[in-house]
């Protein structure tokens, strides 16, 4: 990975090979980011995904293998207070090269060709707290 701070935004790239969430994980913690948004494009294999499945209360995931074209990539960084690690809650769409889209929660990828990031910190402390209807960990605005 190799990035650049601009005023109070940064610009981060992630070469082939890299894993996008545990890259991400490690570069806030490494920078003392604890909330911020983000928005990527780029090029992935090896791509886990999840809907989350209302009923059961857990995420139903997929694995697609191939080589896949980043269409959309957005998320968020919040701080998980049981743990004070971050959370990096990402959404993705993927095109296979028969123009196929694919998407949903982002549990992992591998970087492909490139992952192009721009992250913008806030300096409100985003924090997750478990919701039991869904038995999920969700935002705590205060």
């Amino acid at each position: 990975m190799n990035y650049r701070k601009i005023d109070d935004i940064y610009l981060l790239c992630l070469q082939e090979g890299e894993k996008v969430i545990s890259s991400i994980e490690n570069f806030v913690k490494f920078e003392g980011i604890n909330s911020g948004f983000f928005w990527a494009v780029g090029a992935v294999r090896n791509v886990e995904l999840g809907i989350f499945d209302i009923d059961d209360k857990d995420y139903i995931k997929a694995i697609f293998k191939d080589y896949y074209e980043i269409v959309s990539c957005h998320g968020n960084i919040s701080m998980d207070p049981d743990t004070q690690n971050p959370v990096i809650h990402t959404h993705i769409s993927i095109a296979d090269k028969d123009f196929r889209l694919y998407g949903g929660h982002l549990f992992e990828a591998e970087v492909t060709v490139t992952f192009e990031m721009v992250l913008f910190p806030v300096a409100v402390p985003i924090i997750r707290n478990i919701n039991p209807k869904f038995n999920l960990k969700l935002w705590k605005v205060i």
